[in-house]
Formats: structure tokens, C-alpha cells, sequence
């Protein structure tokens, strides 16, 4: 009796601690893996989510870039199976993107050959043991003046899945010269299917392609930005205004559509932000941030459904943000100088929000989905003391989150705020930013770190900078209604874990993979979502 009473003590006070580190686990399951020891150069290019297992590329850093590359393996338990060397057939290749499709490993690799100068890309499929299956497939070759003129290549996977489309963009040689891009796709046989070139009405310097996105019928569309003429103050002045466009080239087609977005709000003069995904029921839902101003800011959001067949828009919907709502992401300082400014009759900054990135647009079952955006600053600062030694500091300023619920038919249902101080200098913001997935109820769940005075608070005007030893990661759910919830996901001073959000990543449905740092040694954590 005496020996139960202990088994069942020791049963309660484990599970105590795991809730202590973890938090409360009513709408989400956790499996932790082991620790695996860390490089001090361990640099990882590609994280990636199989049937039952996770696969990590690794590589050393070094001032030439990254060197050899090794192939990590962990299965389901989120314990390290086996690890690899990647053995390449050429010397100077370089991994440039890995994905897990049908089972299988793809690598894009890309190979500068200084010699014959000239620049290629492959596609080949990896094998668990780090080698090659047969050989790797050209996909492009060029030739080049130089390295550090090359041609930039960028991959997306289709709507679908089935498809690779590789954008190839030529290196900027002249001021006037005019927009020219590639267009590539290849199928996960790695036979091509198309490849063509397009020019467009721009000039190279004025116009860069944010995300291209290719639709189940073939249609590639193109989020874009041009620069505003007036915004260039100058020679030497490189942070130019740009307004956001959607371009998109028809299966079929050799012309670029541009679409003319017809507002509800008089207010919508630029379109600051697009994101676009395509929906459970194969449309193109779109949607992102107007201004009446120029530059990067925000005033409202709209929302509008491309039919890929017949190609029209249909249930446009925009809507301003209430002043309250705007408000809110202001803090006591600023609140003082928009008064001011409102009494003076000025143009006034603070009617409209700056820096807010949308991260995703997360959809839902029932046709609706999440817009989630995010407060991203990067800024240089240079110091000179009095013997007139120089420093130069980076910020890196991850901040508040918007959470914004579309409905099916594009009417804005609710925003909401989510409060979040995330400052860091000279570490790429290694520990900020955020992760996201859904619960099978279709309410959004949001992870990151943050203080250990913030635990509880959803909103709040806590700025402490991040340091290490006071960080905890939290979980913030959003049910279908807007209510938050904040919970303690990862206790950092009890687990010695914590969250690294850009290596995170979720893949599957319901599931989140967190990779997390450990003093000198990483682990993974699967988080399954009730």
C-alpha cells in the first residue's frame, strides 16, 4: 500500500513539473525530444516535415559561406535517428532550397563555376543517407560577368503540390534596363513542363517580385511592388516608397494582367501590402493593407476572390480601421503627438500604422481565414566615442502582431491585437518572430516568446528588451470569436528550452514542429493541436 502511494506521489509530481515547463495542455499535445549537441558554426539552411519524420540540413558556417552539408533524420518521438553527409558531385555547388513531397527529398542546387563563368541550377531527389539518387537534373545555366553579378533564382511550390516553378530573374547591369523574367516549371518526375521569358512595362530598378504563386490551372500570379517617383530624395537615398500591385500571367498567355481594385473606402489611395493563397475550394483568396498615404503604411484592410477559371474578381470587400483599434498599437508618447498634431490641423503619422508585415494568410475549413501581420523594424545605428573609435549596431525590432478574422465572403469579421516587445541587436533576431497553426476547431494558435512578467497578458505596454534568462515562450489562442487566451507553453528556466521561431515551422495540418535552443545543444518539439 505504502509502495502505490509512493508510485502514484511520484506519477503526480512528474506530471506537476511537465505542466511547470510545458504549461496546460487542454488544447494541444507535446512531444519532446531528446538533446542533440550544437556546432558553434552549425548554420541550418532547411528544416522540413515528412510523413512521420523531420529532416534537418546542417551546415558550417565559414567566411566563404556555408561549407559541407549533413542530413539529420529524427522520427517520430522527435529523437535524432541518423545524420549524413551530403556528398554533391561538384566542388562549388551550393543547397539553395529542400523540400519533402510523395515521400521523397528534392534538392535545388546551384553551382558558379568561375572558370567557363557561368551559373547553374539543378534539381535532383536526396536520399535518407545524404547522396544522390542517379544524377542531378539542369534546370538553367548562364553566363555571367562576375559572382556578384548573378542571375537570382526563386522557387515556390504550386497551389497543389505537384509542380516546382523556378522565377529567374537577370542581374541589374543599367539603371534603364527593363524588367525580364523566366519562367520555369518542373514536375516532381523532374521533367519540364514549361519554360518561357517575359518582359514587362518597368524598368529593373524600379520593380521587384515578392511572391509568385501558381495556381491549380496554371496561372502565375505575381505579388509586386514599383517604386513611387517621388519618394527618391536623392542619389545616395536607397529607402525608396513603394506601392504593391498583383500582376498575373494567364496559362496560355504571353500578356501580364495588372487588376484595378475597386475600394468601398475613398480612403484607399495605396495599397501598402498583398498576400495571396489559394483557398480549400481552389480560389485565389487575396487580401492586405491600403493608406491614404505613401510608403509602408496602414489604414484598413481589403479583401476581394480571384476565380482561377474564369479569372474575375468577385466579393471585394475594404474596411478602415476603427481610430480605437489604431490606438492601440500606440503608445503613451505618441497618443500626446497625435493630439497635437490633430490640433494643428497637420498631416498626421499617427492616423495610420507603419511596419506592420503580414506573415500569413492561415485558411480555415469554413472558408474564412486568419491575416496575421506583424511590427518588423531593422535599423542601423553608428556610434563614435571620444577617441573616435566607430560601432555599428543592428536593431532588430519584432513587435506587436495584428490578428484579423475574413469570413468566406470577404467581409472583415474582427481585428484584434496581440502585444509583443521583441528588441534584440546584432542576432538576426535569432529568438523573435513568431510561429502559428490551427486546431482542428479552426481557432488559430500563436507562439513566441516573450517576458516572464507578460505570462498571463494578451495586451499590455510592457518594452523590456529580451534577455535570455527572463524568456518564456507562450501559446496566444484565438477561439472563431476573437477571444485570446495566453498560456505558458515552454518554461526557459525550468526546461532550459527555448523557441526559435524562424526554424520552426508548420507543415501539416494540426501539427507544429519547434526547434529549440539548449544552452550548447538543440531539441525538438512536436506540438499537436486538439
Amino acid at each position: 500500500m505504502i509502495k502505490n502511494n509512493l508510485i502514484t506521489g511520484l506519477l503526480l509530481i512528474s506530471l506537476a513539473l511537465f505542466n511547470i515547463c510545458f504549461g496546460q495542455t487542454e488544447n494541444f499535445e507535446i512531444i519532446e525530444g531528446e538533446e542533440v549537441k550544437k556546432g558553434r558554426k552549425d548554420y541550418i539552411p532547411a528544416i522540413k516535415r515528412g510523413d512521420n519524420k523531420v529532416f534537418i540540413l546542417k551546415s558550417q558556417l565559414s567566411y566563404f559561406g556555408s561549407g559541407d552539408y549533413t542530413l539529420e533524420v529524427y522520427n517520430e518521438a522527435m529523437n535524432l535517428q541518423s545524420s549524413n553527409e551530403v556528398v554533391l558531385p561538384g566542388r562549388d555547388m551550393s543547397i539553395t532550397r529542400l523540400e519533402h513531397l510523395e515521400g521523397q527529398l528534392y534538392v535545388f542546387v546551384e553551382e558558379f563555376d568561375k572558370n567557363s563563368k557561368t551559373n547553374t541550377i539543378y534539381i535532383g531527389i536526396l536520399s535518407e543517407e545524404g547522396t544522390i539518387s542517379g544524377e542531378l537534373v539542369e534546370i538553367s545555366q548562364f553566363e555571367l560577368e562576375s559572382r556578384r553579378k548573378v542571375n537570382d533564382f526563386q522557387t515556390t511550390l504550386s497551389a497543389d503540390s505537384t509542380m516546382f516553378l523556378i522565377t529567374v530573374t537577370p542581374p541589374e547591369l543599367d539603371k534603364e534596363q527593363e524588367v525580364k523574367r523566366q519562367f520555369i516549371t518542373i514536375d516532381l518526375d523532374l521533367q519540364e513542363v514549361e519554360n518561357f521569358e517575359i518582359e514587362f512595362d518597368y524598368l529593373e530598378d524600379n520593380f521587384y517580385i515578392s511572391q509568385t504563386h501558381l495556381d491549380v490551372e496554371g496561372n502565375i500570379h505575381m505579388l509586386s511592388y514599383t517604386s513611387i517617383e517621388e519618394s527618391k530624395r536623392g542619389l545616395f537615398f536607397k529607402e525608396v516608397d513603394r506601392e504593391a500591385k498583383l500582376l498575373t500571367l494567364y496559362d496560355g498567355s504571353n500578356n501580364v494582367e495588372e487588376y484595378d481594385f475597386p475600394f468601398q473606402d475613398s480612403e484607399a489611395s495605396y495599397i501598402s501590402q498583398i498576400k495571396l493563397k489559394t483557398d480549400k475550394q481552389g480560389n485565389i483568396r487575396c487580401a492586405g493593407f491600403y493608406s491614404d498615404a505613401k510608403g509602408n503604411s496602414t489604414k484598413g484592410i481589403f479583401s476581394f476572390t480571384i476565380d482561377s477559371k474564369t479569372k474575375e474578381i468577385s466579393e471585394i470587400s475594404s474596411k478602415p480601421f476603427e481610430e480605437s483599434y489604431l490606438n492601440e498599437f500606440l503608445t503613451d508618447r505618441q497618443l500626446k503627438k497625435k493630439k497635437k498634431k490633430e490640433k494643428k490641423k497637420k498631416d498626421n503619422p499617427y492616423e495610420r500604422l507603419h511596419n506592420f508585415k503580414i506573415r500569413d494568410l492561415v485558411m480555415r475549413d469554413d472558408g474564412g481565414f486568419y491575416l496575421i501581420a506583424e511590427y518588423y523594424l531593422y535599423r542601423v545605428t553608428t556610434t563614435t566615442d571620444a577617441n573616435g573609435n566607430t560601432r555599428t549596431t543592428n536593431h532588430y525590432y519584432y513587435n506587436d502582431l495584428m490578428v484579423i478574422s475574413v469570413q468566406k465572403d470577404n467581409e472583415i469579421e474582427w481585428n484584434k491585437k496581440v502585444s509583443k516587445y521583441q528588441h534584440t541587436t546584432n542576432d538576426g533576431g535569432y529568438y523573435s518572430g513568431i510561429v502559428f497553426g490551427l486546431n482542428k476547431d479552426n481557432s488559430l494558435n500563436i507562439i513566441f516568446n516573450d517576458n516572464v512578467d507578460n505570462l498571463e497578458l494578451v495586451t499590455h505596454d510592457n518594452r523590456t528588451n529580451m534577455r535570455y534568462k527572463h524568456l518564456r515562450t507562450v501559446l496566444v489562442n484565438f477561439d472563431l470569436s476573437g477571444e485570446a487566451k495566453k498560456t505558458l507553453l515552454m518554461n526557459n528556466k525550468k526546461s532550459n528550452a527555448i523557441l526559435v521561431p524562424h526554424l520552426s515551422l508548420t507543415s501539416k495540418e494540426n501539427d507544429i514542429i519547434l526547434y529549440s535552443q539548449v544552452k550548447k545543444a538543440t531539441k525538438l518539439i512536436n506540438i499537436l493541436l486538439n
